[in-house]
């Protein structure tokens, strides 16, 4: 593999570390991908994990801190809402003419 090629996977890989850390990528796809460059690069891995134990730290700090119901509730409408928008313009954007929105809320259980 080229130089220009490691760099461009790095790159991709460190640009998607919060969602893959969260496990919240858009397909398995590409965190098999990430997952399997991070086995063959240990400078990605070791920012990847530096940045776990980051968020492992402020999740133990902040896991007394709880939300109000009715504001959780709120928000999960709201980012149904910019889902949605994000793929109505994606949509439009490749001249679809009809259009099926869907949303989802994924709770990990770690959120709450």
């Amino acid at each position: 593999m080229t130089g220009g090629n490691q760099a461009a996977l790095c790159g991709q890989a460190m640009s998607h570390m919060d969602e893959f850390i969260d496990n919240e990528l858009p397909t398995v796809a590409v965190r098999e991908r990430i997952a399997a460059h991070l086995l063959a690069c240990p400078g990605c891995r070791a920012e990847f994990d530096q940045e776990e134990r980051l968020k492992q730290l402020v999740r133990r700090t902040c896991a007394c801190d709880s939300v109000p119901e009715e504001v959780r509730a709120r928000i999960e409408v709201r980012i149904a809402q910019l889902r949605l928008q994000v793929e109505r313009i994606s949509d439009e954007r490749l001249g679809v003419e009809q259009v099926t929105f869907t949303a989802e809320w994924r709770s990990t259980g770690r959120d709450r």
